[in-house]
């Protein structure tokens, strides 16, 4: 959301160390010529660092294991624990995972396994198969849902999501793990062997006069799914609710690559009826938005053909894309999108969209429904529905469009909440995450805080976790506790991670006297 809401771009260069590993890989296979070259890019950091112990898994089959499998592992974990749950409370349940992802048809990690360490080609079957990137997630935690991989190219894990919509509101599962992954393994690149659609100054342009292609980007989004009336009934966290969606193909068009304008109307429509909204009171659209000369115009022009059948107002819906921010993401396009739209409901604004200067001669705003939003924009609830769409159209031909709606009601309306001394837990499995959380506690409360969210008082109703270790250093058992945060524990968490030097292995407990000081207690 930092990002987002101060309009940084942040693609760039490919990391010193990992350029390094790439040519050290593509010179031991042969494979490394004059020409190639390492373009600029969405790059994730530290995407080959796993912690195997957390998840119970060897060292050999972490190092064998594709990345794909562990960023998603680690994302869903941390996307679970958002949610209220922990791995005991969906242990054996009825959950679907449902994962968009398209394979890297140059390389893959299987193939430099093989390369690298033909002996161990065998056991890297597993760690490697595709299919296995949900299944991995349904077997570490034991869910008995339907576990499925969905490639659609770039509309992939929208289409991932729809599909767990889908399988939700037809009882096939109870809660569903969904989203996409994407990791360039080799980010190598000549311009002899590229699809055609790529900037060749490595600069994205969405909607503008002087887009000249995409650029690639790297992510990975998960989110965990509800029918609403269960999340309601158990007052879970809600960041927004799936009004409806719709997919379709583009069936017969000038290329079996190229946009088909008619199929992109038929699935905005198609969308918007099955969400039962008046499309006039869509504040936003997350477009496609590739940045190329082909493609942003024909979507503008489907949208606005679109609408024509339900309204004849102008420029009262905002567009952009994050790509021209994040870079495409491929097969986790849509997510991101869907992402961005959560951001923005939660926080109340909707962030302006970068890289924009001359929009694109084929494109008149002026008289479309639809202007491009350029500045940060207050989207707050006054009175009425905040309602946005995100679109992600495949290369394969697969389109989806998706209708989300703000729960603006207060989900903490049903909590009494006294202003008395609460447990505040923080605990890992390590020191260094342990510290890490105390970081990342701090970073996050002094960014809401002067944000200014929720009137500028911290007013959460949170969850911890603390593991209890036994003699033998086995974690058998886990607590749960609730608690409630004000502004002032930010002052007191800069003084924990600034002075707090106990040994690791204490049980640790301190109270928190408002105004006043912080004490601590030592028990070995």
């Amino acid at each position: 959301w930092d990002n987002l809401i101060h309009g940084r771009d942040c693609k760039g260069l490919l990391e010193r160390k990992r350029k390094y590993e790439c040519e050290k890989y593509l010179k031991f296979i042969g494979d490394l010529h004059e020409d190639d070259f390492f373009s600029e890019g969405g790059y994730i950091d530290d995407y080959n660092c796993f912690d195997y112990k957390f998840f119970n898994i060897t060292p050999k089959e972490a190092e064998l294991m594709d990345p794909h499998q562990r960023v998603v592992l680690e994302e869903a974990w941390k996307a679970i624990i958002d949610a209220g749950y922990t791995e005991e409370s969906i242990y054996g349940t009825n959950t679907g995972v449902y994962i968009g992802y398209t394979n890297d048809f140059r390389f893959n990690y299987w193939k430099m396994v093989n390369d690298i360490e033909p002996l161990s080609y065998s056991m890297a079957v597993a760690p490697n198969l595709s299919s296995i990137i949900p299944s991995r997630l349904s077997y570490v935690f034991n869910l008995k849902g339907p576990s499925m991989l969905i490639d659609t190219a770039c509309s992939s894990s929208l289409v991932a999501i729809h599909t767990a919509c889908e399988e939700l509101k037809n009882n096939i599962c109870d809660m569903a793990i969904t989203g996409g992954a994407r990791i360039n393994l080799m980010p190598v690149s000549n311009k002899n062997r590229n699809i055609g659609i790529e900037s060749p100054d490595f600069s994205l342009y969405a909607f503008d006069e002087n887009a000249n292609g995409t650029v690639w980007g790297e992510g990975v989004v998960i989110f965990v799914l509800r029918r609403l009336k269960d999340a309601q009934k158990n007052n879970e966290h809600i960041y927004g609710i799936i009004k409806g969606s719709a997919t379709n193909q583009d069936g017969m068009s000038a290329g079996i690559t190229a946009p088909n304008p008619q199929a992109q109307i038929d699935v905005l429509r198609k969308a918007w009826e099955n969400a039962k909204i008046r499309p006039e009171d869509m504040a936003y659209i997350e477009c496609h938005g590739t940045g190329t000369n082909m493609g942003d115009p024909i979507e503008v022009d489907s949208i606005d053909k679109a609408f024509q059948k339900y309204t004849n107002k102008k420029q009262f819906c905002g567009i952009g894309s994050v790509k021209s921010m994040i870079g495409h993401l491929d097969a986790v396009s849509g997510a991101a999108g869907l992402l961005k739209i959560l951001l923005s409901m939660q926080y109340g604004q909707l962030p302006g969209n970068i890289n924009l200067r001359i929009p694109n001669n084929a494109i008149t705003f002026e008289d479309s429904p639809v202007y491009y939003l350029k500045e940060n924009q207050k989207w707050e609830k006054e009175g009425r529905k905040r309602i946005a769409g995100v679109s992600a159209f495949g290369f394969s031909g697969t389109n989806c469009h998706m209708v989300i709606e703000a729960k603006d009601n207060d989900f903490h309306s049903n909590i009494n909440y006294r202003e008395q001394e609460y447990l505040f837990v923080l605990s890992a499995k390590t020191k260094n995450a342990l510290w890490n959380l105390l970081y990342e506690y701090n970073n996050f409360l002094q960014f809401t805080y002067d944000q200014g969210i929720f009137g500028g008082v911290l007013f959460f109703g949170l969850c911890a976790v603390a593991f209890l270790k036994t003699i033998c250093g086995v974690y058998q058992k886990r607590k749960y506790y609730n608690f409630i945060l004000y502004n002032s524990v930010v002052f007191l968490l800069m003084s924990l991670v600034t002075s707090l030097n106990l040994p690791f292995l204490y049980i640790m407990s301190f109270s928190y006297y408002t105004g006043y000081a912080i004490l601590f207690n030592q028990k070995k």
